[in-house]
């Protein structure tokens, strides 16, 4: 008895759990050929809290180093447009670590930086003014990061983390980037 209390188990210390996974082969196959079939550009993973979700996404991502993964998780912060500033964030570290970003603007990093450190109420104005113009940047930027032997996959993770204030344009921003550059795109969040 004392030598199992003092057993620790070998895990994985960034997202959990065994450091190989168990039970979602057939997962991972599923979700590679959606990825692999060109009539599928949406792919949504849900789930109960702790039900791996975020595992799968970290196991499929592995098999797409080119891949932009994106939390929309909270961080403390519950205000409105948080969830927007939160991937806007994000998406500037990863343009700005990959090799293939002299593919993108110094404006467009500019511009997203601009855009994720606004306050809420001036995001949201802007937004609502020219919603159009968040789309094209980040159009631009997706643009810059296609690979043509690569698939492009982006993974939203933590959806049900999303302000109510930053869905509208984060489905627009979804559905026409991701139509016309046939990007796509996985989301994950806990089934309400």
């Amino acid at each position: 008895l004392f030598k199992l209390k003092s057993h620790v188990p070998d895990v994985e210390l960034q997202v959990g759990g065994p450091d190989k996974p168990i039970g979602i082969d057939d997962k991972i196959e599923s979700c590679n050929k959606w990825i692999k079939d060109p009539s599928t550009q949406l792919i949504e993973i849900s789930g109960e809290a702790g039900s791996g979700k975020s595992r799968l996404m970290a196991e499929l991502q592995k098999k797409y180093p080119d891949a932009v993964r994106l939390s929309m998780s909270a961080s403390g912060k519950a205000s409105s447009m948080h969830s927007l500033a939160t991937i806007m964030g994000q998406f500037i570290t990863h343009l700005k670590r990959r090799e293939y970003s002299e593919n993108i603007s110094g404006d467009d990093i500019t511009e997203f930086e601009r855009f994720s450190k606004m306050k809420p109420a001036e995001m949201k104005r802007v937004i609502q003014m020219n919603p159009q113009e968040i789309i094209d940047l980040f159009s631009r930027a997706l643009n810059g990061l296609r690979d043509e032997k690569n698939e492009l996959v982006i993974f939203l993770d933590d959806l049900h983390d999303t302000d109510r204030d930053s869905i509208g344009p984060l489905v627009k921003i979804l559905r026409d980037v991701a139509g016309k550059l046939g990007v796509k795109i996985i989301l994950a969040g806990r089934q309400d």
